[in-house]
């Protein structure tokens, strides 16, 4: 899950918090070969306005940051591995790798650090490609 002001872009080319997103918005993710895509939102798996939770924020390299339920899936590379693995966001350390878009193109960038936050909201959006970018980081829809 995602806290409310994590940001996404719709088809529109418009960011947007996740707090606002609707069933039926069309969102930027990246399809099975790479790719920009947008993908419809078809649902929430979690949706809680007021609940105060513990995220995990992982700070990347390029003023990059994500923050995340600590049992949702994100794209990770670990130790300069090639290959991807999706994993919880608790199990992210400092050097690995995760995905971000960059001028259309999904680039490694390095965990620099990992802290825990509070954020007020929980949100998962689910599209039908099963994943999202959020504050430009790729990840899974699901934990």
């Amino acid at each position: 899950c995602f806290p409310g002001n994590g940001k996404v872009e719709l088809e529109s080319g418009v960011q947007m918090y996740i707090r606002d997103l609707r069933i039926g918005d069309r969102i930027k993710t990246v399809g099975s070969s790479g790719d920009v895509i947008y993908s419809d939102v078809i649902a929430f798996l979690h949706k809680n306005t007021t609940i105060v939770v513990e995220f995990v924020a992982l700070h990347l390299t390029g003023e990059h940051r994500i923050i995340i339920s600590a049992k949702h899936l994100i794209f990770v590379s670990k130790n300069g591995n090639s290959t991807s693995e999706a994993i919880f966001a608790d199990r992210v350390h400092v050097d690995d790798t995760v995905y971000v878009l960059e001028g259309g193109k999904l680039v490694v960038k390095k965990v620099v650090r990992v802290a825990m936050v509070t954020e007020s909201g929980i949100y998962a959006p689910l599209t039908r490609e099963g994943t999202l970018v959020v504050n430009g980081v790729f990840a899974s829809c699901y934990a």
